[in-house]
Order: C-alpha cells, then sequence, then structure tokens
C-alpha cells in the first residue's frame, strides 16, 4: 500500500495545476490557492519519494508496508479478519483515497479557481497568512525533531567509543570492579538515551518547545495549513451563483474535507499508527502519552486529547 503515499500528492499535483491553469476564475485568487496546494503537495510527493527511495534503494519494492499500513493491517485483524482477505482491504483503502482526492479535497480548490468576484476577502487574506504560519511551524517541528536524534545520536556515539576504550583515564576508574560498574552504567545509559522521547524527560527543554505542547505538533500544523485553505476557500463558496441545493453540497463537502483530514492525521497515517509501535518499544512513552496532549497544543474543551497510556491500542492490538 505505501505506492499510495506517491499517488495521492500526484493527484493533488494534478489538482493544482488544473485549479491554476483550467480556472476561469480571478487569476490572483486560483494562482496564490493554487500555489499553495501545489507547494504542498510537491513536498509530500518529494518526502515519500526520498523516504521510500532510501528503503528501496531507489527501486521503490519494499518486502514489507510502511509503519502507518503495518497498523492498518493490525486493525484489520483485530476485527476478526483473515490476513488472506487484507489484499482487500488495501484495494478498497486506496480506492477511498483516491475518492477523497476528486471530491472533498478538490471541492475548495474548484469552488475558488471560478470565482471570478474582483474582490479579496479579509478571511482569503487571514486564510493564506495562517497557511504560510502553519508551513513554518510544521517545518519548526521538524528541525526540533531531527535535534533531538542528533543529540540522541551523539550521545550514544560518546558513550559507545567511552565503552570500547581501554584506557582507564577514559572510564575514570583504577580497579576492575569500579571498572565493570562503570560500564554496565554506560550501557544502562545507553539503552536509557536510545529509546528517550523527544519532549519528555531530559529532552523537554526550550530546544523542543513544540513537542511539550502536544505529542505530533508536526502533524497538527500540517492539519491546520489544509484547514486554512478551506478557510481561504470559504468566501468563494459564499460567492457562488448556484442553486442553495448545490451550495449545501459543497459546503459539506468543505466541512467533510475538514474532518477528513482530522481523522487522516490523528487515526489513519499520523498519531494513531506512530504511537501504536512508540508505546511498545520506548519505555517512558507511555508516561509521555499521559502527560502531554495528542494533537492539540491548547486544551479545547470537548476534545479527546488522548492522554492515555497505551492508545490508540486500549489493550487490543497484537502483532504477528
Amino acid at each position: 500500500m505505501y505506492s499510495v503515499d506517491i499517488a495521492q500528492p500526484l493527484g493533488m499535483l494534478a489538482l493544482a495545476l488544473s485549479s491554476i491553469i483550467w480556472g476561469s476564475g480571478l487569476a490572483l485568487r486560483r494562482i496564490v490557492l493554487g500555489s499553495c496546494l501545489l507547494f504542498t503537495a510537491t513536498s509530500l510527493l518529494l518526502c515519500a519519494v526520498l523516504r521510500l527511495g532510501r528503503k528501496s534503494r531507489f527501486t521503490f519494492y519494499l518486502n514489507e508496508d510502511v509503519q502507518q499500513y503495518k497498523f492498518a493491517r493490525l486493525r484489520w485483524l483485530e476485527q476478526g479478519m483473515s490476513a488472506e482477505t487484507w489484499w482487500v482491504r488495501s484495494q478498497i483503502e486506496m480506492l477511498l483515497q483516491c475518492f477523497a482526492n476528486m471530491t472533498i479535497v478538490t471541492a475548495p480548490f474548484a469552488v475558488a479557481a471560478f470565482n471570478s468576484s474582483p474582490q479579496i476577502h479579509i478571511v482569503e487574506v487571514i486564510g493564506i497568512i495562517i497557511w504560510v504560519v502553519c508551513r513554518t511551524m510544521e517545518y519548526v517541528a521538524k528541525i526540533q525533531k531531527r535535534y533531538f536524534l542528533g543529540a540522541t545520536r551523539a550521545i550514544e556515539t560518546h558513550i559507545l567509543m567511552a565503552l570500547t576504550a581501554t584506557s582507564e583515564d577514559v572510564l575514570e576508574a583504577k580497579d576492575d570492579y569500579t571498572r565493570k560498574t562503570k560500564r554496565q552504567q554506560l550501557q544502562r545509559r545507553v539503552q536509557q538515551v536510545k529509546f528517550a522521547v523527544v519532549g519528555f524527560g531530559e529532552f523537554s527543554g526550550p530546544e523542543y518547545t513544540l513537542w511539550t505542547l502536544c505529542r505530533h505538533p508536526n502533524h497538527f500544523f500540517a492539519f491546520m495549513g489544509w484547514i486554512s485553505l478551506v478557510l481561504a476557500a470559504a468566501p468563494s463558496l459564499a460567492d457562488l451563483r448556484a442553486d442553495s441545493r448545490v451550495k449545501n453540497a459543497f459546503a459539506l463537502l468543505f466541512y467533510l474535507f475538514a474532518r477528513y483530514c482530522y481523522d487522516f492525521f490523528v487515526h489513519w497515517i499520523g498519531a494513531g499508527p506512530s504511537e501504536h509501535f512508540s508505546s511498545r518499544n520506548r519505555p517512558d512513552y507511555k508516561k509521555y502519552q499521559q502527560r502531554v496532549r495528542c494533537f492539540f497544543p491548547l486544551p479545547i474543551p470537548l476534545v479527546h486529547h488522548y492522554q492515555l497510556a497505551g492508545w490508540p491500542d486500549d489493550g487490543g492490538l497484537k502483532e504477528d
């Protein structure tokens, strides 16, 4: 199913170019909104190609699926389905994402691309500004994560060098017993750093601020980037000269797009699959889950923040 990660942004890329080139609305509106989609789709496509390319040595053939689709398969098996029928579910999943591209993802950009109103609404400007801010913050979150990975790798390398050293001054010990104890301490430290959690414990300083506010700031800001584009397209929906039933149908598609993005980043390919594996592999991750909100950086009322140890499994999923 990993081919979906390339196919979906390709569809968005085609949508962006179509809205820019063949839209009949105000040029400024369709170019700006279409360019936002074009930038997002291109970055998603490049990330997918590089990620899958590195894993497959650019043959783009993997012996096993990527993390989010492994998780989807486990969910399928949890429902009592057989492993032999997983290919059916995978085809349905690909068709659903294709259908989403053709309907709910298309709706805001199609409405904006054919809006010929010469007036630029303040809501459109605010939407584009929010998009720029969210894209920037998404990359800040990714930079903080890379800094964390670099810091843990540097600490682990330093400790391993100390473990392989034989000189007394490195281990700061002059007798065999103390040297052995020191080595055991260093080995425990290696394991502690290897399975550390960004945004928790010693890695919860100001350089990891976004990861102390929520467990997936990169996905949150990506989600808000999409919502900001829906917001920017909202005035075009208001300007739409069509029957009220048509406008209501498009309004429903706008809402479904926002809901689709939330489920996509929280349950389908974002937080859920990541936390399923992290809560198993990292001893401190369950404590991190209890202390830090999952998706939203702020305590929004009436929203489930999934501050549950072991989420999303609820004690259910077992790997085969």
